[in-house]
């Protein structure tokens, strides 16, 4: 009886080996499966990777729907891969280029960037050369603003300014973890310097940003931003008090709560700190006596002047007087070709130079709204000019605004004449994006 009961429980011993031995090889041999197949499908003659490069107006937006009608146009032929950062400008997009490249090895690059940086310059004094061209230009936009406007366009009213790169010490490790999104990591540090400094205005302002934006602790980064409010000076970066007004104002207009005390905090705030997004959020709660205020602080400041001109053309496509849209548009359009920022071409081109240089093909496409003509005119003197792809999303975002309102389109208005869209508008960039593609492909 004992020797059975040995044999019967020796058998089970064996068993559970056996069986051990079966699950850890077929834990080796299924993953290695998978990878195979993966690789194997990504080798395949008929699929293509896409990256796509942006800010946050790429970030979780156009992306997504280009993958899902691919998928429904070409089943299994195109990998769409999003590599948007909210916030990020040229330089640092540029210095990740290699890793982005060798990591996913793509066959298409969409490059819809450069707008945190801008493109006009803040200096525009030197390009007032004898170019009888420019010369013809400007004196054309200003018999153009002089007509519409009941103040002149002033180029010299502000100083130069440019505090984007102008980041203190102990946040740099803040924004390296925010570029590479690992937003409570980033937070955990903001608190240890809060800790550290209550009157750091940087720390605060960035944690309110992380809190409302990405955190989930909206009410949270609202207190945070209101209490930093209090804390701003005139030495206080515009970038910073952005944060600080819109989380604040998006807030209270969410929650039906006055901003009237808002809005006159900015009206005497520096011309630089009202951009277009706070405008496009103020504008409806505004009397008519703050907004003639607050556009007037705006035409002064000489870096954001293209962005204006783009609110007041998206004014009046709202109000469906077209001429005087499209004169806007080409007043917008004139001042980035005939004052680009040199820094904002020079890390674009580096860009689309190292793409190229990986056999990458490259879409050069044109933010919503906007013409291609000056990303055109950027790249025209180079040899590789002819290589490139343009996408202008121009045409058909101007058809649809003459059907809709602009907040039926877009979320934002942060760059004046567009902003952050909405489903609506990530289906068009993906239709104009597939047609570049498909003419690539033949």
């Amino acid at each position: 009886m004992i020797k059975r009961i040995l044999l019967i429980f020796t058998g089970i011993i064996i068993s559970l080996v056996l069986l051990e031995v079966f699950m850890q090889t077929a834990g080796l041999v299924i993953p290695y499966s998978q990878n195979y197949k993966n690789y194997a499908g990504l080798k395949k003659k008929n699929h293509y990777k896409i990256i796509c490069l942006g800010e946050s107006t790429t970030f979780k937006g156009y992306p997504v729907y280009l993958q899902k009608m691919l998928d429904k146009k070409y089943p299994g032929v195109f990998s769409v891969i999003d590599c948007g950062v909210p916030g990020i400008k040229l330089r640092l997009l540029f210095d990740k280029l290699d890793e982005q490249i060798s990591k996913y090895k793509p066959d298409f690059a969409v490059c819809m960037i450069g707008i945190n940086d801008g493109f006009v310059a803040s200096d525009k004094s030197s390009l007032f050369q004898d170019d009888k061209y420019n010369r013809f230009k400007i004196y054309k936009l200003y018999a153009l603003l002089k007509r519409h406007l009941f103040f002149p366009f002033n180029a010299s009213a502000a100083g130069d300014f440019d505090a984007g790169d102008e980041i203190e010490d102990e946040m740099k490790e803040v924004y390296a973890l925010y570029n590479n999104k690992r937003y409570q990591e980033a937070a955990d540090i903001c608190k240890k310097i809060i800790g550290e400094n209550s009157g750091n205005v940087h720390a605060s302002a960035f944690l309110s940003m992380l809190c409302y934006s990405h955190l989930s602790n909206i009410r949270e980064g609202y207190e945070k931003a209101l209490n930093t409010i209090g804390k701003i000076n005139d030495k206080t970066p515009s970038r910073i008090k952005h944060m600080i007004y819109e989380i604040v104002i998006d807030y209270r207009i969410k929650h039906n709560i006055p901003v009237q005390d808002i809005i006159e905090k900015l009206i005497d705030e520096k011309p630089e700190v009202i951009n277009p997004k706070i405008y496009g959020l103020i504008k409806v709660y505004a009397t008519s006596a703050q907004k003639d205020k607050i556009l007037n602080k705006m035409i002064s400041y000489k870096d954001s002047a293209d962005r204006y001109y783009g609110l007041l053309a998206i004014e009046n496509m709202n109000k469906k007087d077209y001429k005087k849209a499209e004169e806007y548009f080409r007043a917008a359009e004139d001042i980035r070709i005939v004052y680009p920022k040199q820094s904002t071409y020079k890390y674009y081109k580096l860009i689309v130079s190292e793409l190229l240089k990986n056999n990458v093909r490259v879409i050069c496409m044109q933010y919503p709204v906007r013409s291609v003509v000056p990303l055109k005119k950027m790249f025209e003197n180079e040899v590789y000019f002819d290589e490139l792809t343009f996408v202008s999303n121009e045409a058909s975002f101007k058809k649809m605004l003459k059907q809709k309102r602009y907040d039926e389109l877009f979320n934002d208005q942060f760059a004046g004449d567009f902003g952050h869209y909405n489903n609506k508008s990530a289906v068009i960039i993906s239709k104009n994006i597939i047609t570049a593609v498909e003419k690539n492909l033949n």
